[in-house]
């Protein structure tokens, strides 16, 4: 069974009275599991699992996180909580997918910054994770087109990946940490 977790904004389910500037972080983790033969199917398309998601999605409700909040807050030991995409054995991935997160709308201002103020390129922290589980980041898209996808792998999945013709054909290597 492969179990396929959204972070999901839970600040709009926690209270209506929660400011939209409000900038602390309220996650809850929308967990949907699919048979692992049907999501590596090749008749499974990406359609299917989006609404499988969505299907998920559809039940968070504000008594849902005001129900899971409760718990939380008896439990008194929080360091033992993990995800499905937690450990570094297996097939455990975090992916974050930022290829359309609209770069050009950020402005830092023009006094101090080229480009009139806006990032070229973002680079979330990717060592963050490191040692807990594999983060797959795909950045935001370049004004050319270009797309960059960083990969953390095991030392024989690189040397796998650097041999399959197909991943080759679309990929570089750049660095290796």
């Amino acid at each position: 069974m492969s179990i396929l977790e959204l972070p999901t904004d839970g600040r709009p389910y926690f209270s209506t009275r929660l400011p939209s500037t409000y900038m602390g972080s309220v996650l809850i983790m929308n967990r949907c599991s699919i048979p692992v033969e049907t999501l590596c199917s090749p008749d499974t398309s990406i359609g299917y699992v989006a609404y499988m998601l969505r299907q998920s999605t559809a039940r968070i409700t504000p008594s849902l996180v005001h129900d899971a909040f409760t718990i939380l807050q008896s439990l008194p030991d929080h360091s033992r909580f993990s995800t499905a995409n937690m450990g570094l054995e297996h097939m455990h991935a975090m992916i974050s997918n930022m290829m359309l997160f609209p770069t050009s709308e950020i402005s830092f201002g023009s006094k101090f910054f080229a480009n009139e103020g806006s990032p070229e390129s973002m680079r979330p922290q990717v060592d963050r994770a490191n040692g807990i589980f594999r983060f797959l980041a795909i950045y935001p898209m370049k004004k050319d087109g270009g797309v960059e996808l960083v990969l953390g792998t095991h030392a024989e999945e690189l040397e796998m990946f650097k041999t399959d013709a197909e991943f080759t054909k679309y990929a570089d290597l750049v660095d290796v940490c």
